[in-house]
């Protein structure tokens, strides 16, 4: 407890210019973190080397001056940013609640955003460890330079750019080629050779001698990725890679993340902005401007996503884009990759939340896209030209379901005549026809078609555009009688009852036996009237089974038969149990007899390791339901006491961990955390050592969770502790202020950030 409030007031003299490192650092500074919490030496140690650690953070201080200075500038920025992931949620509810199709009820996406995500690990290696080196390519330290000699003399050698910049190639001694482009490299080298070696003669096509340069492993750089991305850092990149590498290190932007203000900062100034759109959607800009290009120590910066417009409905790329504020619907519609066939080329929707107003409906010409400026959080919606304008559809019992042309004046027989007519098993007592009204009310009309199929004009209808006519078959409304088949056939289940239909039949139907299947005899259960009578539920009835079975006609079935094929008992498969962790042979084990035991499978496994810890085996059931059954392992194998062993099941598995070394401490304490081990130490000896207990532990209500389940709650704080228990703190039913849980979460963002400023002064260290 001591030791967090000294650390907290340690840091609080250094917040003001260290609060963005943690985000900066976060995944470098985990492991740091949970070091100093466990140990409390890393604090300790730094806190020791005084001075030195203070000029190494006025120096860090120095180096983001240009980015926390950036936070003042954004704060109002990031302020209209702070509703993003609602206006998406809206954005997102308005799409569904419009779009025609299940694939536009599909949540919209920011466009672009997932395409650094996926760019995966090993391309990025995978893809600049080969091919060639441009020759515009610069040389720097950690560079290897393979040069190649043949003619009169011949060697090839590889050598390290020095933190000198230099290298000394055969024959000529140390020369500098760091910031040389590969090109300029092979022109002085080519200098240097021709004095020392005759038949090298420079610019001379009579040469005797070659040679060539290439480069071998490149150098990594190191570069400062910041801003919206998923992890901030510092990142050693390969020397080819760019912006899009470099991105991808840091696990892409986040949501709210601007992928078309991407700044590139090298000696405190921005010297390229990045606008990953062009590169998106026009191939043509790569070639015009290359992906930009890294130096070391570059800082890269994703600012903050502006303008964010949705678009849903009938265009290519439906998504949420973000748009310059001087960008049109236009440019949105560009960017999206123009209209679908079956857009509707009218108008299109905007949906727009007026700031201390409220949220308005724009209807808007498509002719007049280029001067309709948008606003941020917009949503807009092209509509879909309806299916067909002239359509009638039939289904049910016809020959020819489906949708055919409407025309004036057209009558229910007209449509049954296109269709083909009607199938025998109709249901002829109604038909019911859906219509839909041109204000898109609904409808419901029925007719008895059995009259109109029997020349009443009185019931053939007059239809209208968009009508849906519904027929239904005998089987639809009308009650089949059926029989079951259970047990080993293929397909278990229930079947329609057929006339004259026989045990044969029904097995043939149900797939044929099982590879299980006792197949001397078949039971069939049979419900009559005089069974019921007499108190009985059912009559089984045997049918042999022999090598002509499916050859002679059966005992005819009748509804609610049931018709069961028993499984051969020698054929069942074979009972498993599993035995994992400190056995001296773990694996799975068959069953040998219907009573095996436990002890007697322990014995055939070989018995148990020194190292077993039997006080925390679990034994774990799972006929029914998963559950841990709890047995005395230790006293099943020293004493072999019958009473704890227990005759094994299919499925059942037992795990005996080695002997752990520490005792973990959970719930209402200050550091949560696994403390080690000491026999004979209590309760209360943990607590302490997980920081104590906090103001909103109860006391009274502290438990101790044993290694192989047991739950015990404990009466004195001073109960007896085994190796490998968890100790849970429970919280007052009442309390007030500040919970445990609360109070850790701040310590642990204060050691966090704390962490990050020693590790990232170190890190400046090292680029000096």
């Amino acid at each position: 407890m001591a030791f967090g409030i000294l650390i907290v007031f340690f840091f609080l003299s250094t917040v003001s210019a260290s609060q963005d490192m943690d985000s900066l650092f976060q995944e470098h500074t985990q492991q740091k973190f949970d070091t100093a919490r466990r140990e409390g030496e890393l604090f300790e140690r730094r806190r020791k080397e005084g001075e030195e650690i203070k000029d190494r953070e006025r120096e860090f201080r120095d180096f983001t001056d240009t980015v926390t200075k950036k936070d003042s500038e954004r704060e109002k920025e990031e302020k209209d940013t702070i509703d993003f992931y609602n206006e998406l949620e809206d954005i997102r509810e308005f799409v569904v609640s419009l779009a025609p199709s299940d694939d536009e009820t599909r949540p919209l996406r920011r466009f672009g955003i997932d395409f650094i995500r996926n760019y995966s690990f090993s391309l990025r290696e995978e893809e600049l460890s080969f091919g060639p080196v441009n020759p515009d390519y610069r040389l720097g330290v950690g560079d290897e330079v393979v040069i190649s000699m043949w003619g009169e003399v011949t060697f090839k050698e590889t050598y390290e750019v020095s933190r000198g910049g230099t290298i000394s190639p055969r024959g000529i001694g140390s020369i500098t080629v760091a910031g040389l482009s590969l090109r300029q490299l092979e022109e002085k080298l080519t200098r240097q050779f021709s004095r020392v070696y005759s038949g090298v003669n420079y610019g001379r096509p009579n040469a005797r001698t070659h040679f060539d340069v290439s480069m071998g492993s490149l150098r990594k750089k190191q570069v400062f990725i910041i801003g919206d991305v998923q992890n901030p850092g510092v990142y050693n990149i390969p020397s080819l890679s760019g912006i899009w590498g470099a991105l991808s290190y840091a696990g892409g932007v986040r949501d709210k993340g601007s992928l078309r203000a991407i700044y590139i900062r090298r000696d405190g100034e921005i010297v390229d902005t990045v606008d990953l759109y062009s590169y998106f959607l026009d191939t043509a800009a790569i070639q015009e401007k290359p992906l930009a290009s890294l130096a070391d120590y570059d800082i890269i910066e994703v600012a903050p996503v502006q303008n964010t417009i949705a678009l849903s409905g009938a265009v290519h790329r439906p998504a949420i884009y973000e748009l310059y504020d001087e960008e049109n619907l236009a440019d949105l519609i560009q960017y999206a990759g123009g209209f679908l066939p079956e857009a509707y080329r009218g108008s299109c929707t905007i949906y727009r939340t007026i700031p201390g107003e409220g949220r308005r409906v724009f209807t808007v010409p498509l002719d007049m896209i280029d001067t309709v400026q948008l606003h941020k959080s917009d949503s807009i919606h092209v509509g879909y030209l309806r299916e067909y304008d002239n359509t009638i559809e039939i289904s049910g019992p016809v020959q020819r379901p489906g949708k055919y042309s409407y025309y004036e004046g057209m009558h229910l027989s007209d449509l049954i005549d296109l269709a083909g007519g009607v199938e025998e098993y109709l249901f002829d007592h109604r038909i019911e026809i859906l219509r839909t009204n041109k204000d898109f009310s609904k409808e419901v009309l029925a007719t008895n078609i059995g009259e109109l199929l029997s020349g009443n004009e009185a019931y053939d209808v007059e239809l209208q555009e968009w009508d849906v006519v519904r027929f239904y078959s005998r089987w639809d409304v009308e009650y089949r009688d059926y029989i079951v088949v259970k047990g080993e056939v293929q397909r278990p289940g229930r079947y329609f009852l057929r006339d004259n239909m026989t045990v044969q039949d029904v097995i043939l139907l149900a797939g044929g036996f099982s590879q299980k299947a006792y197949k001397d005899t078949i039971e069939v259960s049979r419900i009559s009237e005089r069974n019921h009578r007499g108190g009985n539920k059912s009559t089984p009835k045997k049918i042999p089974v022999d090598d002509d079975f499916f050859k002679n006609d059966g005992l005819v079935l009748e509804h609610l038969d049931y018709i069961f094929v028993r499984e051969n008992s020698y054929l069942r498969d074979q009972e498993v149990i599993t035995l994992s962790g400190e056995f001296i042979y773990p694996g799975k084990y068959a069953k040998l007899s219907q009573d095996e035991t436990l002890l007697s499978l322990i014995d055939r496994s070989g018995g148990v390791r020194n190292s077993a810890y039997l006080e925390g085996a679990r034994f774990i059931r799972r006929k029914d339901s998963i559950g841990v059954v709890s047995i005395d392992i230790n006293s099943l194998l020293s004493d072999k006491n019958e009473r704890e062993d227990i005759v094994l099941e299919d499925g059942d598995s037992l795990y005996i961990p080695t002997r752990p070394r520490t005792v973990q401490v959970e719930g209402a304490v200050f550091y949560p955390s696994a403390v080690k081990y000491e026999p004979g130490r209590s309760v209360r000896h943990y607590i302490d050592g997980a920081g104590g207990m906090t103001p909103q532990g109860d006391r009274r209500s502290i438990y101790i969770i044993r290694a192989n389940g047991e739950v015990r709650r404990v009466r004195r704080r001073s109960g007896y502790v085994n190796p490998g228990s968890r100790i849970v703190v429970s919280k007052k039913d009442d309390t007030e202020g500040l919970s445990g849980v609360d109070i850790m979460r701040l310590t642990q963002s204060l050691l966090g950030i704390m962490t990050s400023a020693v590790s990232l002064a170190l890190l400046v260290d090292k680029l000096d």
